[in-house]
């Protein structure tokens, strides 16, 4: 389990550049991995979440923007799926291959890993 602030201080470490296509590269139903880079060839991991127990977004996106989840997004994602305590609501802002528009995606995951490189 992580707090609030280290899911902030991981997510401002994530929100530096590492190239601008990203995508849900590996998943085996509790661990899921992030990668990025300047194409989808040319990408590498750079984060891991665990527990994670709902996914609302693409595989592939761009130019994204991770935070955590506000109040509203929050009891949204809770309308769908249970969000325990010991969770955390990953939103990411960022456009998908149909076009440059920016939509708010959802990860509920109960930890964050970054891949050091």
């Amino acid at each position: 389990m992580h707090s609030a602030l280290a899911w902030e201080q991981a997510l401002a470490a994530l929100n530096k550049p590492s190239g601008w296509d990203y995508s849900l590269s590996r998943f085996d139903g509790w661990r899921l991995q992030i990668s990025a880079g300047t194409s989808e060839e040319a990408q590498h991991p750079i984060a891991f979440l665990g527990g994670v127990s709902y996914l609302s977004c693409p595989l592939v996106f761009s130019h994204p923007r991770f935070r955590l989840a506000r109040g509203a997004e929050v009891a949204a994602v809770r309308a769908v799926v249970p969000v325990d305590d010991d969770d955390q609501v990953l939103a990411i802002d960022a456009e998908t291959m149909a076009g440059t528009t920016s939509h708010v995606f959802f990860i509920v995951a109960q930890s964050i890993e970054l891949v050091s490189h």
